[in-house]
């Protein structure tokens, strides 16, 4: 019988004294000459979404002497035990694996089925990451956006106020940024007396430049009894 083709075989018993044969027993279906299959060719992750992988693979060379009627998916998070996602019948070579983590490592394996039953499951697939959450990863561009925008609205809101208040304080402006240093980082009071009168002194002189400036352009002589 070890050289039965492989195949289903249909067995029955009889008993047999010298009273001649007994009552057939009951039937029995068995396979002989084959066995399950060899395990298929490791999965290779084809595409990757934030919740799903496609799948493909290629079967052995070897079915056990009968076709491969099924194919199991298997899924493990990495660090965890596999758990099986799915199944597709012998022709299929490809699965798409849904209903997976956001920016989570997975991986996969395959196992063949034939009339005698599961093979072992193949080799391990490379590890696979799925995308990040669309929602999550534009909800950090958004703040990222704002902060960045923010920063700089804040730099150009800083330099407009302090070009209006140098502007309209003019010498004055200056005087306060003397008196409020201190005696220790400018000297002495007298030391800012000469520093604070020769602020003002510069601002005559425009003063006198620019009066003088608009007499002449009126035909005036200005008049120097009110310095």
């Amino acid at each position: 019988m070890e050289d039965l083709p492989h195949s289903w075989y249909e067995f029955v018993v009889l008993g047999k004294n010298n009273q001649g044969l007994g009552e057939r027993s009951d039937s029995k279906r068995l396979l002989f000459g084959a066995k399950v299959p060899d395990s298929p060719e490791p999965p290779e992750a084809l595409q990757a979404s934030d919740s799903s992988v496609t799948l493909t693979w290629a079967a052995a060379l070897k079915d056990g002497g009968l076709p491969v009627t099924s194919f199991r998916i298997e899924v493990r998070v990495e660090g965890t035990n596999y758990d099986n996602r799915g199944f597709v019948v012998g022709n299929q070579d490809s699965i798409v694996v849904d209903q997976l983590m956001a920016g989570t490592k997975y991986r996969f394996r395959v196992a063949a089925l034939n009339a005698v039953g599961w093979g072992k499951p193949s080799q391990e697939s490379e590890l696979v990451l799925t995308l990040q959450n669309k929602e999550r990863k534009k909800m950090i561009w958004v703040i990222v956006g704002i902060s960045f925008l923010t920063a700089i609205g804040m730099t150009i809101l800083s330099s407009i106020c302090y070009y209006i208040w140098v502007s309209f304080k003019g010498p004055s402006a200056q005087y306060m940024q003397l008196s409020t240093l201190g005696e220790d980082t400018i000297g002495d009071d007298e030391e800012i007396d000469d520093r604070v009168d020769s602020i003002f002194e510069d601002a005559d002189e425009a003063d006198f430049e620019q009066d003088q400036g608009k007499a002449i352009g009126q035909g005036v002589a200005p008049d120097y009894s009110q310095m």
